[in-house]
């Protein structure tokens, strides 16, 4: 039973333990002279083992079953005593890119904060207001196409928390914009940036990019929404404000329907014989 299954894995973590770490051992391991096991993050500075004081080994081969044992033993997250998710090796890794618990930053300007996912929103709505976007709309002020702006904002859509980064590049007459998932799960989002004028209608859509690791590097690239200035011009009041919509959506996976082939008996091929004989005579 559950009670029973608990137990031994409890058993079974405990003999795993890191002696320095106390947590479960993590391959690749380090060794000592006596075949005790620490994980290799936690050994690198020892010259003597934790358990028996022998000397670390260098290059020891142990059996590569051990190392898939560790690697697919139940573990809890460990962002948080909060966190009550406990799943193997490979399902913890995906749970731990979109856990509610995990660490992360504030992308806007200038701020240094960092904290749980979870509390990420409510920094954003008590530190950057004019930085949150709750219904899409997006307005920058004394805005001129001749002047290099970068901007970082927060969207909240969806039950979501995305993040987009505006650039306005006068070097390459071009505004750019795009919108990364700070994931929750594993959903795809598309966003679709909309102009509008008593006279011109804009749209642009692409789709929401999962964590990027270069901001720069994904500016210079395609796969963003670029608009040149001899659009963006119209869309610029005389009072100098840029002012557009921002919509999220979500990307639902489609189906391919394939041909049914329908192949009749011999039975059923004779009756329709019969059937269009009939007709005919009729």
């Amino acid at each position: 039973d559950i009670f029973e299954r608990d137990k031994v894995l409890k058993a079974l973590e405990k003999t795993l333990e890191c002696t320095v770490c106390l947590g479960t051992l993590t391959p690749p391991l380090a060794v000592c002279c006596n075949d005790h096991c620490v994980c290799f993050s936690c050994g690198q500075t020892l010259k003597k083992c934790p358990t028996c004081r022998a000397k670390m080994a260098n290059n020891v081969k142990y059996p590569i079953v051990l190392d898939n044992i560790l690697y697919e033993i139940p573990r809890k997250c460990e962002f948080s005593e909060h966190c009550k998710e406990f799943m193997p090796g490979p399902e913890l890794k995906e749970h731990m890119e979109i856990c509610l618990y995990r660490l992360i930053s504030c992308e806007i300007l200038s701020c240094s904060w960092k904290g749980e996912y979870k509390t990420l929103y409510e920094h954003v709505k008590t530190n950057h207001q004019d930085l949150l976007i709750e219904n899409g709309n997006v307005t920058f002020t004394d805005f001129s196409v001749d002047e290099s702006y970068y901007s970082v904002k927060l969207i909240s859509s969806l039950g979501c928390l995305f993040w987009m980064y505006t650039k306005n590049d006068p070097t390459k007459g071009m505004y750019k914009v795009f919108v990364i998932h700070i994931a929750l799960d594993k959903r795809e989002f598309a966003s679709q940036i909309e102009f509008i004028t008593e006279d011109i209608k804009y749209l642009q859509k692409i789709k929401v990019l999962g964590q990027v690791v270069d901001i720069d590097e994904t500016f210079s690239s395609g796969n963003i929404i670029i608009i040149p200035f001899e659009t963006l011009v119209h869309f610029i009041d005389d009072e100098k404000q840029l002012m557009y919509k921002i919509n999220i959506s979500e990307i639902t996976p489609t189906i391919e329907s394939k041909p049914i082939l329908e192949i009749e008996s011999p039975e059923e091929g004779a009756k329709m014989d019969i059937l269009k004989r009939d007709n005919v005579l009729k």
